[in-house]
Parts: C-alpha cells; sequence; structure tokens
C-alpha cells in the first residue's frame, strides 16, 4: 500500500494530570510506523503540565485539541472519540508506550477482516500487551498469559460478563464506533465498545505484544485482581476465610449489575440502529436463570474463575428473573 492510499487513523487520547508519563507516550506516537494518524485530545480539567507538554509535540504530531472540561473517565474518552472522523480509530491511555509497528498492525488486521465482512460491518481488533512497572520493568510479557483474559475471546458470551480488551490495545472501525456513539449509561467505555463489536459484529486479534502496559498507584483502569497470584489468594483464603468470601460474593452481585445494565443497553442500541437479529442474541442472556446460562455460557470464555462465574450467574439469573415483566413490556413497544 502507497503512502497516498494509507488510510487516516485517529488516536483517541484522554488525559487528567498526565505529565509523569505524557511525554514518552507521546515519543512512541511520534515513531510509529504508519504514517497518517492524527491525535485527538479530551482533557479532563488537568492541573498540571499536560496542555503545555502536547503543544510542545505539535511540529511532531498533527494533534486536535478538544479542550479541557471536567466529565469523568467515561465521559472524557466519549468527547475524544466524539472528536474522531477518520475511518478507524485506536483509543489511548497517557501513560503507555506502544511499539512502533503497533497501528500498522491493527489497521492491516482491520483491512483483512472488511475485506471479508465489508466495511459497512463493526470490526475491533485489539493485541495482547506487555506489563511493565511505571520504571517499564517487565512485569509479564503478555497480559492474556498473566490474567485470565483471552486473547481467543471472540463472541457475546466471551464478553458479556467481563472486558478481555483494554481500550489502549484495541482499534475500532467507523462502522463500530458509530454504532457505539453516543455513550449509553456504561461503567467501562472500552467494554461497551467490545460488547457491540461480540454483538453485532467482528472481533479479530494480533497475538503481539504492541503496548507496554503501565502499572502504576494512577491508573484509572489497571488489572486489579485478574493478576493476583494464587499464592496472595491462598493467603486471604487461610488468614480471613468469612472476609475473602464475602468479597467474592459482593464483587460477583456488582459483576451481575453491571453485565445486565449494559446487555440492557446493548440490546436497545442494536434495535433502535437496526439491527434486530443480532439484538436477538442478548434476549437469553436477559431472561434466563441460573440453570439456562450455564448452558449458554458452556464453552464460553468469560475471563472469570468457575467460582466468580457461577456466583455471577446465580446473580444475574435471579435478576433477570425480577426483572421480566418490564423487558416484556418494552418488547411490546419495540414491535
Amino acid at each position: 500500500m502507497t503512502s497516498a492510499s494509507l488510510p487516516t487513523v485517529d488516536i483517541a487520547l484522554a488525559t487528567y494530570n498526565g505529565e509523569r508519563f505524557l511525554a514518552p507516550f507521546l515519543d512512541s506516537l511520534v515513531a510509529q510506523t504508519h504514517e497518517k494518524i492524527v491525535l485527538v485530545v479530551s482533557d479532563d480539567g488537568s492541573t498540571d503540565r499536560t496542555a503545555e507538554i502536547l503543544e510542545s509535540y505539535r511540529d511532531r504530531l498533527e494533534i486536535r485539541f478538544l479542550g479541557s472540561a471536567r466529565r469523568g473517565v467515561v465521559g472524557n474518552f466519549e468527547r475524544a472519540l466524539a472528536g474522531c472522523d477518520a475511518d478507524y480509530v485506536v483509543l489511548a491511555d497517557q501513560d503507555d508506550i506502544w511499539r512502533a509497528d503497533k497501528i500498522e498492525r491493527l489497521v492491516a488486521t482491520a483491512m483483512e477482516v472488511e475485506r471479508v465482512t465489508g466495511r459497512d460491518q463493526p470490526v475491533l481488533v485489539f493485541s495482547d500487551l506487555g506489563l511493565v512497572t511505571e520504571t517499564l520493568e517487565v512485569i509479564a510479557p503478555s497480559f492474556f498469559d498473566a490474567t485470565l483474559k483471552s486473547i481467543e475471546a471472540r463472541t457475546l458470551t466471551d464478553f458479556a460478563l467481563d472486558n478481555h480488551a483494554p481500550g489502549c490495545c484495541t482499534l475500532a472501525n467507523r462502522t463500530l464506533l458509530d454504532l457505539a456513539l453516543p455513550f449509553p449509561e456504561v461503567t467501562i467505555h472500552d467494554w461497551w465498545i467490545n460488547l457491540l463489536a461480540a454483538a453485532a459484529g467482528t472481533v479479530a486479534a494480533c497475538p503481539e505484544s504492541l503496548v507496554d502496559y503501565r502499572q502504576h498507584g494512577g491508573n484509572a483502569i489497571g488489572i486489579g485482581s485478574a493478576a493476583a497470584s494464587d499464592a496472595s489468594k491462598l493467603r486471604a483464603v487461610l488468614t480471613r476465610p468469612w472476609a475473602f468470601i464475602g468479597s467474592r460474593i459482593a464483587n460477583a452481585r456488582k459483576r451481575a449489575d453491571v453485565a445486565r445494565t449494559q446487555l440492557a443497553a446493548l440490546r436497545l442500541r442494536l434495535n433502535e440502529r437496526g439491527r434486530s437479529v443480532a439484538s436477538r442474541d442478548v434476549d437469553p442472556l436477559m431472561r434466563s436463570g441460573m440453570a439456562e446460562l450455564s448452558k449458554i455460557f458452556a464453552g464460553a470464555r468469560p475471563g472469570l474463575r468457575r467460582f466468580d462465574l457461577a456466583l455471577t450467574l446465580f446473580f444475574l439469573g435471579r435478576r433477570n428473573r425480577s426483572a421480566l415483566p418490564a423487558i416484556e413490556t418494552r418488547d411490546a413497544s419495540d414491535a
């Protein structure tokens, strides 16, 4: 592909007091082998040198700065994504380091998928990530080897209960982004986008680690308990068994509530955008009790341990039963 025929890629960056790590991240953008990129920045009311650092890179990067106002993590990313107009959009965190061929690899994979599906179908591509400390010391060379998440996640049931791909390793095509915006009431922006792709489009992956995913105390979203060692879990069970079990139950209840909220938003969005066939795949997840859900999720890659999966399906099934009349009422209005 010649330089003239390369698609422009927008990089949606949500910043907030990023002066500690922003410059190295921007350096990794300058080094990208894909030549046609635009950095689209939304700031969440930074009080440090974030804006000054961005300004200093204008001679090396094309930067579209959308302004600064407090919106929170999800709202800040929504504004950044809404300011993107390219055919492909890559999400970015302010504290990571990208491998030089990251955008090139993600775009090539997306275009390969689109040659089969057509450009009018939603496409999500994600890569592996290397986990590093704030000083870039390697924690684990593969995010997917170090956690319960799966590089093989593709389907709605894979993504329904938890997110597999952090936003900083993902690319969305224009059709997917148009389907995702504006955001409904969602808890995690990248999970919402990935869920849409799994339900209504195609999810593909690059197996290489294309991002150094920096883990530190300031992460808005990090790897959390997903990469906690078995030894630390065993210590928690032995020293505080009831507290450990209680926290697992509370987490499963919360996960079920968040999952059902996002499934409801997914169902509504797909119906609104004329994708009723895909939306019907969501209905069994919102109508079934635990026994039926266990069959639906058999063979899925939920990103959870079996105990946590069973607890989550229990709470989701119970929530489904209590909310079923409301869903049937909406069905009647949809018709």
